[in-house]
C-alpha cells in the first residue's frame, strides 16, 4: 500500500523514472553515427576510379590498362566472327567430306610438310598416295576446278609454289576449325582438346598472324561466354605470379615443351588466368612453379582462347579462362602504375569517422547526464514540503 502525502499530493516513495525515452535516443544516435561512418567510407570509395574499372570489367565493358593504353572500344559484347570467303567455304566443305581417320592422317601429313620432317621428304608411300587420292576426290565433289593440284600439294613435299602453298594453307585452316569443335568446356584436359591445344602452340611458336583485330576482353566474359570466344584472337593484361615448364606429349606439330603461366588479371576479377606458351621471357621463367609470387612482372597476353579450365583451388574446384598465347612483358610504366592504389585514405577516413562518432557519443552522454542531474534537482524541489504552512499554524 502506498501512503500519499497530503502536502504535495505525491507519493512518499521514490518515483520511477521512464528510461525508455533515453534509451531510444541513445540507439537513434548510435544508428546515425554508424550511418555517418558508412557514408564517409562510401564517399572515399566513390573517388577511387579503380572501383568503377572493376565494375565495368565484370559487365564485359572494355577496360583501360594500368599502363594508360587505351583499349579500342568493341561495339558488341559478343565478338563477331569474320565472314568466310568463298574459297574458305569450299575448303570447309572439302574437309567435311573426310572421315575422322582421314582428317588425322591429313593433319599429320601437313604438319610434316611444314616442319620439313625427313619422313615427309622421302618418297610417298601407299598411305600418302591413298590420302592424296581421297582429298582430290573430295575436292572434286566440292567444286574445285583442278582437284589434281591437291595430289601435288600433298605428295610433293619439296614443292614451294605459291599455288600449292595456298592449297595447304586452306586445308589446314579448315582443319583448325574442326579441332575446336571437339573441345570440352568447363573440364580438365580431355582427349578432344589435344589437337586444338598443340596446333595453337604451333601457331604461336611460328608467329602466325592470328588476326588484324584482337578482342580486348576481361575474365568474366570469357567465363560466361566461352563458346562465343572459343578459338578467337583475344588480348588481355595481367600479372604473372607462377610459371612452370612442361614436357609435351608426342604430337604431330613438333612441340617438345611449353610453359604454363598463372596470371592475376588487372580487371579486378578474383579468378586467375591460365596461359600456355611455347616460350616465355626470362623474368617469367624465373618465377616459381608453386605458390604465388607477388613480385611477378606485368605482361601482355596475345593469343587464342581455348576453353574454361577446371582447376582445384583451396576452396574447391574453380574455373578459369585458358589461353594459348604469346607472353610479353608490359612496359615499365605499366608495372609502376599497376600497383594497387594506396589505401591510407581509407584508413584516414575511417579514423576521422571514428573520432566524430566518439565525439558525438561523448556529447550525447554529457547531455544525458546533465539532464539527469537537472531532473533529480527538480524532483527534490517538488517533494520538499512548504515550511511556510507550518508558520500559519501558530
Amino acid at each position: 500500500m502506498k501512503i500519499r502525502s497530503s502536502l504535495t499530493e505525491r507519493t512518499l516513495y521514490r518515483q520511477r523514472t521512464d528510461k525508455s525515452t533515453a534509451r531510444s535516443n541513445g540507439r537513434r544516435l548510435t544508428t546515425l553515427t554508424l550511418a555517418l561512418v558508412l557514408v564517409l567510407l562510401l564517399m572515399q570509395q566513390a573517388g577511387d576510379p579503380e572501383v568503377y574499372r572493376k565494375i565495368f570489367a565484370r559487365l564485359g565493358v572494355p577496360i583501360t590498362t594500368p599502363a594508360g593504353i587505351e583499349i579500342p572500344s568493341q561495339p558488341d559484347f559478343l565478338p563477331v566472327a569474320a565472314a568466310k570467303t568463298a574459297a574458305a567455304a569450299d575448303f570447309t566443305k572439302l574437309i567435311a567430306q573426310l572421315n575422322d581417320e582421314d582428317r588425322d592422317r591429313l593433319t599429320r601429313r601437313l604438319a610434316a610438310i611444314r616442319h620439313r620432317d625427313p619422313a615427309a621428304m622421302a618418297e610417298p608411300d601407299e598411305q600418302q598416295t591413298a590420302l592424296a587420292a581421297t582429298v582430290a576426290s573430295a575436292a572434286r565433289e566440292s567444286g574445285f576446278a583442278d582437284p589434281t593440284r591437291f595430289d601435288a600439294a600433298l605428295l610433293d613435299a619439296d614443292a614451294t609454289e605459291p599455288e600449292l602453298e595456298q592449297l595447304r594453307l586452306g586445308l589446314q585452316s579448315a582443319l583448325d576449325a574442326t579441332y575446336f569443335d571437339t573441345i570440352e568446356d568447363g573440364t580438365v584436359w580431355n582427349q578432344g582438346d589435344f589437337k586444338a591445344f598443340y596446333r595453337s602452340l604451333e601457331r604461336i611458336a611460328d608467329e602466325d598472324r592470328l588476326s588484324d583485330d584482337p578482342v580486348y576482353v576481361g575474365v568474366v566474359p570469357l567465363i560466361e561466354q566461352s563458346v562465343s570466344y572459343r578459338g578467337r584472337h583475344v588480348r588481355m593484361y595481367g600479372q604473372a605470379v607462377q610459371a612452370s615448364r612442361i614436357d609435351a606429349k608426342p604430337n604431330p606439330f613438333q612441340i617438345e615443351d611449353y610453359w604454363m603461366v598463372w596470371l592475376r588479371p588487372i580487371d579486378g576479377s578474383e579468378r586467375p588466368i591460365v596461359v600456355y606458351s611455347p616460350s616465355v621471357p626470362p623474368q617469367i621463367a624465373a618465377l616459381k612453379g608453386t605458390g604465388v609470387d607477388e613480385s611477378g612482372p606485368m605482361v601482355d597476353i596475345d593469343g587464342i582462347f581455348l576453353k574454361r579450365y577446371l582447376y582445384r583451388s583451396v576452396g574447391g574446384y574453380e574455373q578459369a579462362p585458358l589461353l594459348v598465347a604469346r607472353i610479353e612483358p608490359a612496359s615499365q610504366a605499366a608495372a609502376a602504375s599497376s600497383e594497387p592504389p594506396p589505401r591510407s585514405g581509407i584508413a584516414i577516413a575511417f579514423a576521422a569517422a571514428a573520432m566524430i562518432a566518439a565525439a558525438a557519443t561523448g556529447l550525447w552522454y554529457w547531455s544525458f547526464r546533465r539532464s539527469q542531474r537537472r531532473d533529480h534537482l527538480l524532483r527534490q524541489k517538488r517533494t520538499q514540503p512548504d515550511l511556510k504552512l507550518f508558520d500559519e499554524l501558530d
